[in-house]
């Protein structure tokens, strides 16, 4: 079976707050109509608060069964974390040569479309026409060899070595979307996504590749993922979780 890869948006800290603006305006209902937009603002917020506005915030350790605040994590992989304010200006992102690591970098508007995704070393350069909305999210994601000791520290210096270049880096300011109708409207999304058995048409670069309902439900379900011919999700759980990553 082949390593499963998607952006999955670590809960960060909430405490620091690096230039996010609270909206001061009335609370704005989630339907099924804009569930997507408003969950990708509440993802993006997160790592924004996190730290990880106009830069990225890496994830130093592999994540612990279980752990919560994340939507079906890779436990063979580390993930540094970005969102961009692309109204502020184009922004580049230097990824350092991995060597013998296994390394991507997926792109995420607020619609939850993947945009670009680059494996490697390279200077890549997103810039709101590319993207297609204000704020994009950005995962850099290091595949880790559990077998080799020293392996953590090399990935540290290859997270550390990330450059991002972007004149201003803006601001990060959404809608005040209304936490009861968007848990509501969740729930529902988790019922209808017991009664799926693969992921077809339900992750894509835009509108045209994706099936409306698929994506939606995926949304919530299984969080971002790149487009169905870059991994495989499969929807259930083994009846005993060891821990262990499969890698084919």
């Amino acid at each position: 079976m082949k390593t499963i890869h998607r952006a999955t948006w670590l809960t960060l800290s909430l405490a620091v707050m690096c230039a996010v603006a609270r909206p001061q305006t009335p609370a704005v209902p989630v339907t099924i109509d804009n569930y997507n937009r408003a969950q990708s603002d509440v993802y993006f917020a997160v790592i924004a608060k996190g730290g990880g506005f106009g830069k990225f915030r890496h994830g130093r350790e592999l994540a612990p069964i279980g752990q919560g605040g994340i939507i079906r994590p890779n436990r063979d992989t580390l993930y540094s974390l970005a969102v961009f304010d692309l109204d502020a200006g184009p922004v580049t992102i230097t990824l350092p040569d991995p060597d013998k690591h296994f390394m991507t970098m997926q792109v995420i508007n607020e619609d939850q479309y993947t945009q670009p995704v680059y494996y490697g070393a390279g200077s890549h350069t997103l810039t709101r026409e590319m993207i297609g909305t204000r704020y994009a999210g950005v995962a850099v994601r290091v595949l880790v060899d559990p077998r080799d000791k020293n392996e953590l520290e090399q990935i540290h210096s290859l997270q550390d070595a990330i450059q991002v270049t972007q004149q201003n880096p803006g601001m990060f300011q959404v809608p005040n979307w209304d936490e009861a109708s968007r848990r509501r409207v969740q729930a529902a999304l988790l019922q209808l996504g017991t009664t799926i058995s693969d992921t077809r048409r339900m992750y894509g670069a835009n509108e045209n590749q994706v099936d409306p309902v698929r994506h939606v439900i995926g949304a919530r379900c299984f969080g971002v993922a790149l487009p169905r011919r870059m991994r495989s999700i499969y929807p259930s759980r083994p009846k005993r979780m060891t821990g262990r990553s499969f890698i084919g």
